[in-house]
């Protein structure tokens, strides 16, 4: 498959599915060569488990490996291009669908400035490029092996005048300011002051934020405020020393919670309020079996709003949903930061660890949902004030629930 046939086959998919509707974003999507930015990327291997996967390479000497590389370089599917042992992937080429979504909310004009945070691959700083001009665009990324090549990506690409920083995303870059939009390509635990602070009044900002996608409009002095996309957004987590300390409770909840979900079949034993072991016995006599705690929170597709109120609603937790295929089977994990976990069987059947009950805490959060009527991502917003930030629904003050966000 030649790329350039490659290449319309992405841009009709994406029509298909509602985007590209402006001819200037077609057009950018027509001529960037996103094979150009990933001559390298990791697949899942699905037989090798969930941490498994197999290297794709554009100059590998199998001529069937090379079409496979192509195809997967044009399908509508993030592209792992770093995984860091211990943290999984920490770069990334997106999902062709949800960048034309985030740039389509950007609204941009002709003229206007933008601010990427998170340069990758370079491959969606191009795009921009291609719509705006090399000129109007400044992306960041932390670690310079990630910059340099995305650097000379873009210069071989043609789009050379782009300005690609090496530096923490969670600042910025101020000698740009100020810009008309930033958008960000990695997700955040809270809104960094800066981008507000760098954005003219008016700008947007386009972030995910949980695993929402979030389009802020800017006020004067470094406000803003605005409303989630229905969409889900995943993307790997913006580095730094700020974004890793605002961060910090809800990595150490998600990282127990998918090690455990590996094995979502056994059940987490009950070690008591008092984490102490009981003093042996010197008859030992059968004590009887405790009543399992039982759950109807149903299990599947339709939990996900649920899930993603529930990583703001309890900041320091964690719910893992896996299922198996064959029987459809749904299971569920949720880890707080302080190590207590519990865990709901397909069956209903829920067991739980550690001093604190915090499947009670879920089931409180669930009934409060429901009662709202089940709200989707799109009835909740966040204000972003040069001191406070929080997180609402339905309506920034006077609404039913608010939490705030804290951007250490």
């Amino acid at each position: 498959m030649a790329a350039a046939e490659a290449r319309r086959g992405l841009v009709e998919a994406l029509r298909q599915r509602g985007e590209l509707a402006d001819p200037r974003w077609r057009e950018a999507f027509e001529t960037v060569p996103r094979e150009a930015f990933v001559p390298e990327f990791l697949r899942p291997d699905g037989e090798g488990g969930a941490a498994a996967h197999v290297t794709l390479r554009a100059q590998d000497p199998d001529p069937e490996r090379r079409a496979e590389w192509l195809a997967a370089a044009y399908a509508d599917t993030a592209l792992i291009t770093r995984l860091s042992p211990g943290q999984g992937p920490v770069s990334s080429s997106s999902q062709p669908s949800l960048m034309a979504t985030m740039l389509r909310l950007l609204a941009l004009r002709d003229g206007d400035r933008v601010l990427e945070i998170g340069t990758g691959t370079g491959y969606n700083a191009a795009l921009l490029a291609h719509r705006l001009g090399p000129e109007q665009v400044v992306t960041v990324d932390l670690d310079g092996s990630i910059t340099g090549p995305a650097a000379e990506r873009l210069a071989g690409a043609g789009y050379g005048g782009v300005r690609v920083v090496t530096g923490d995303g969670a600042d910025g870059w101020a000698p740009g300011a100020p810009y008309d939009a930033v958008i960000a390509t990695c997700a955040v635990p809270a809104v960094p002051p800066s981008w507000a602070a760098q954005t003219r009044p008016g700008g947007l900002i386009v972030t995910p934020l949980g695993t929402g996608l979030l389009r802020l409009r800017v006020g004067q002095h470094g406000t803003a405020e605005g409303r989630f996309e229905p969409t889900g957004a995943y993307f790997v987590p913006l580095r730094g020393p700020a974004a890793e300390s605002a961060g910090a409770a809800r990595a150490v909840a998600a990282s127990a919670g998918a090690r455990e979900c590996e094995e979502a079949a056994e059940q987490v034993p009950d070690a008591g309020a008092s984490g102490e072991a009981a003093a042996p016995q010197p008859q030992p006599q059968p004590q009887p079996q405790p009543q399992p705690q039982r759950s109807a929170i149903p299990l599947g597709p339709e939990i996900e709003p649920f899930s993603f109120l529930l990583r703001f609603a309890l900041a320091d937790a964690e719910l893992t949903v896996s299922h198996r295929r064959r029987p459809l089977q749904f299971s569920a994990m949720v880890v707080a930061g302080d190590g207590s976990m519990a865990h709901l069987a397909p069956d209903g059947t829920v067991t739980r660890s550690g001093r604190r009950d915090v499947w009670a805490e879920v089931e409180r959060l669930y009934a409060r949902w429901v009662e709202w009527g089940r709200p989707d991502r799109d009835r909740f917003g966040v204000t972003v004030r040069p001191d406070r930030q929080w997180i609402w629904l339905d309506r920034p003050l006077g609404g039913p629930w608010q939490r705030e966000l804290s951007w250490c």
